[in-house]
């Protein structure tokens, strides 16, 4: 099964069969937070790796609480 993606985060033009080119929502949740991780002085406790990882993980948690609502 596919991961969603939230669909496109800056949707522009689309094709004939629907699709849209550029970001998804879960990308651009995904650099949101990375943004946020790197403002943080103390983001090199972390590898890469691992920092890209919490930041899809926060964005797959935004688009879960998005697609389910929130109280």
């Amino acid at each position: 099964m596919e991961k969603d993606d939230g669909k496109p985060a800056f949707p522009v033009t689309s094709d004939q069969f629907g699709h849209y080119s550029g970001m998804s929502l879960r990308d651009y949740f995904a650099a949101k937070a990375m943004q946020g991780m790197l403002a943080n002085h103390n983001y090199e406790v972390w590898s890469w790796d691992q920092t890209c990882e919490a930041c899809y993980k926060v964005a797959d948690t935004m688009l879960k609480v998005r697609q389910n609502g929130f109280e």
